[in-house]
């Protein structure tokens, strides 16, 4: 690929009025579609023009080598911007100088080297994203570690995460250790120190291309608990590709994204922010709720806002948005058209850019994001700049292979790896409707995930999980149907509320079933005894055991079940 110009690309995504109002349609854009079939000339010649347009020479060469802590402390000599910026419990702000967390990361990475963690070992850092993560992270990458990370946050999926990741090491905070009882000989913090390093030094490990730099859980795939690993030119080029081309950061801008999802977006959204020379501001909505000034004392120029943030901000003035120079959106909660529109009017925002930018684990970064448009919430995407793809047939759709309409594939250090998404052309833009797959709020819903949990804390009444096709639904609903009996009474009400709050707490709230339905039934049973539960989930999909819930007939053949099975002191398993 001929060299271009960073300058020239950036405009490129720029849309005019006319072509945001939809009244001109946007120009092809020649340099992306020959970086889908050229991703090693396309990141070569865009590594070198970055340099030469910043002024910054990089240790990292584009399928050579890369060095991330140099290129992230050393290449501009930037040691007083900040880099991290967060506020504590009592809403007080912290910056963090590029200068400060290069020590806070060498005293890290000394005394984990000094506890014989070695390149090429796995490590998992179980933090919520913050300060310690962060330094973490990239002392892990100075050391030349895979790295893996769980949010502590959701215990009970955290604890399924590392069995799966199965690391060499473990790091996290005392807070958390307990949780983590099971592998406490992994804890690097409860590790004795041999008081000398094993590995080369201080100096930072640098690693080669192809090598594995992550590996990661993808929530958005069905096989979510089986990790995917991330070669360190897909985890360093294309976070330096994001953060100039899709997030548009610059040396000592800010970027803020509270409340998106750390599994769904990091360790790639920080190094984007990191490599790019920004600041990544830490804002938790939580505290944001408490001490709302916290977006007037620090107004980034790049915020990331998802629904949920969007309501609180149509409660804040609009002077939050006076540092803003471009804020972006997930597709997925981008539906509501009218929504957003009533978002941007409210705020002021006619005159700032906007854009949808989708995350994907397996790919490394982003897999698609969109041209920059003022004052409009449109939903184009386009896959993202040097990968190489293809759309597939929907496996369950009979499809025939068409150009413009198919499940999106790309290939990763020479792995095709396929994505759950629809990928339909608009003109020379594409639309993402969902994921073909059993989706919600961007991750795969797990029924499996979600029985075995109920399982796990014994829940002692038989249930069933079971999605449900709703004629009035954009997506398929999750029902937990649970079977009563038909003399038990019951407070629906209580349980509903303690079976979503335990899912909440212990796997997190995208987990919750859309419906608790209580059926005064005892479910049909298998010949050993257990309920037989496909047979029950085909009846409830098909609306037929809600029918036979409310016949009398039934009724009674459940009460002579019970009677049944009481004098045989015999109970219901959940297979």
């Amino acid at each position: 690929m001929t060299l271009f110009r960073i300058n020239h690309l950036l405009d490129s995504l720029k849309l005019d009025r006319l072509q945001t109002d939809g009244v001109q349609a946007p120009e092809e854009l020649t340099w992306l579609d020959r970086s889908y079939t050229d991703p090693k000339g396309f990141f070569k010649a865009f590594t070198a023009d970055y340099q030469n347009a910043c002024g910054v020479a990089t240790k990292s060469i584009a399928f050579g080598h890369y060095d991330f802590y140099y290129d992230i402390f050393e290449k501009s000599g930037n040691g007083e911007s900040p880099a991290f910026i967060y506020y504590d419990v009592n809403g007080r702000r912290h910056v963090i100088s590029y200068g400060d967390l290069k020590q806070l990361v060498d005293h890290k990475a000394d005394e984990w080297g000094k506890k014989g963690v070695t390149p090429g070992s796995l490590i998992c850092l179980v933090y919520p994203l913050g300060l310690e993560f962060t330094v973490g992270l990239i002392a892990a990458l100075k050391l030349g570690l895979i790295v893996s990370f769980a949010s502590p946050g959701r215990p009970w999926l955290m604890k399924k995460q590392v069995a799966a990741l199965a690391p060499d090491f473990i790091s996290t905070s005392p807070a958390y250790s307990a949780l983590l009882a099971n592998d406490k000989e992994k804890l690097i913090e409860s590790m004795p120190s041999t008081g000398k390093r094993t590995g080369k030094g201080d100096r930072p490990q640098v690693y080669q291309a192809g090598q594995p730099a992550a590996r990661l859980c993808d929530f958005s795939l069905e096989t979510l608990l089986e990790p995917v690993e991330i070669a360190s030119d897909a985890l360093y080029l294309n976070a330096l590709r994001d953060g100039i081309v899709a997030l548009n950061l610059g040396p000592k801008e800010t970027l803020a994204a509270p409340g998106w999802s750390c599994a769904l977006t990091q360790p790639f959204m920080l190094l984007s922010v990191l490599l790019t020379g920004a600041a990544f501001l830490d804002l938790k909505p939580e505290l944001l709720r408490k001490v709302p000034k916290m977006l007037l004392d620090s107004p980034p120029s790049i915020l990331g806002i998802n629904e949920a943030f969007s309501r609180f901000l149509l409660t804040q003035p609009r002077e939050v948005f006076s540092g803003c120079k471009f804020w972006f959106r997930p597709p997925s909660e981008g539906s509501d058209f009218t929504h957003w529109q009533t978002f941007i009017a409210k705020k002021g925002l006619e005159e700032r850019f906007t854009g949808v930018l989708k995350w994907h684990t397996q790919a490394g970064g982003l897999l698609a994001f969109s041209r920059r448009r003022k004052g409009i919430a449109m939903e184009n995407l386009m896959p993202s700049a040097g990968m190489a793809w293809q759309l597939s047939p929907v496996p369950t759709g009979g499809m025939l292979p068409s150009g413009e309409f198919g499940i999106l594939s790309f290939i990763s250090n020479g792995e095709e790896r396929t994505t759950p998404y629809l990928f339909v052309k608009n003109g020379v833009e594409w639309i993402v409707p969902g994921s073909y797959l059993n989706e919600k709020g961007e991750r795969f819903y797990s029924g499996q995930l979600v029985e075995s949990f109920l399982k796990a804390i014994k829940f002692s009444r038989p249930f069933i999980l079971v999605p449900v096709k709703r004629p009035a639904s954009k997506r398929r609903t999750y029902d937990l149907v649970i079977f009563t009996g038909s003399g038990t009474r019951t407070d629906q009400a209580e349980i509903s509320k303690k079976i979503r709050d335990k899912i909440t707490h212990y796997l997190g709230r995208e987990y919750c079933p859309d419906h608790v339905d209580f059926l005064p039934l005892i479910p049909r049973l298998a010949p050993d005894g257990s309920m037989d539960t496909q047979w029950c989930k085909k009846e409830y999909a098909s609306y037929r055991l809600n029918r036979k819930a409310a016949h009398k007939l039934f009724s009674g053949i459940s009460r002579l079940k019970e009677m049944i099975l009481i004098q045989n002191k015999l109970k219901i398993t959940t297979t």
